[in-house]
């Protein structure tokens, strides 16, 4: 998941193609001490997974997130952090907006001064207005984990769990974390789940392993 990204700018002044300027409108979580401000899209905030929303969403695709943005490759109307962003306000819970915004993120932790806004306002942003969207609360929770926040990422993570309660994959990740915490028994608990859905990858069992804590059925 590691790519090379571009700079980031202060929440830039787009070039709007075909849409309105939009309003600063909600406040949430907090970024170093700064109320993040994630502002309306031209229609308010749409659900990505309704389809009575397609023509809007593909307005928005057309003109701010293609191929090129989405890889963070080059921008639409702007740099392609600016383009996800705006991409992000219209649909908050846009699912591969948030992945880009999640790769956009790991690469510049540490590196990312401005204290108006981070990925974090826009995942808390989706998750507050669309807590149904299983898809949206992993992304959250894999881009915590990565980024080393456990405890949180663990959150995001159970709050998918109760939509979905046996995704192999989130049961996997789940074990991770809680490897990761050192809580063994969870970690194995939620290794089996995975392991009796059928999540092909071995890492969770060697870790169990290599730390004496699997025993043989």
């Amino acid at each position: 998941m590691s790519n090379n990204w571009p700079p980031y700018y202060l929440i830039p002044s787009l070039v709007i193609l075909f849409f309105p300027t939009m309003a600063i409108s909600w406040t949430g979580t907090t970024f170093q001490g700064t109320p993040c401000h994630i502002g309306d899209g031209p229609w308010g905030t749409l659900d990505y997974r309704d389809p009575s929303n397609r023509r809007e969403l593909q307005n928005v695709e057309l003109h701010h997130f293609d191929v090129n943005v989405e890889k963070l490759r080059g921008g639409r109307s702007g740099t392609a952090i600016a383009d996800i962003g705006y991409t992000l306000r219209a649909f908050p819970n846009h699912h591969r907006a948030l992945k880009s915004m999640a790769y956009w993120g790991w690469q510049n932790r540490g590196k990312n001064n401005d204290k108006r806004i981070s990925p974090e306002c826009y995942f808390q942003h989706a998750v507050e207005l669309f807590p149904d969207d299983y898809t949206a609360l992993k992304i959250y929770g894999v881009y915590l984990h990565k980024a080393g926040k456990l405890n949180q990422a663990l959150i995001q993570y159970k709050s998918a769990e109760r939509i979905i309660p046996n995704s192999s994959e989130l049961q996997y990740n789940i074990g991770l974390v809680n490897f990761a915490l050192n809580d063994y028994p969870k970690a194995l608990e939620y290794a089996r789940k995975a392991y009796k859905n059928g999540y092909p990858l071995p890492g969770l069992r060697n870790k169990l392993k290599q730390a004496g804590e699997w025993k043989a059925d």
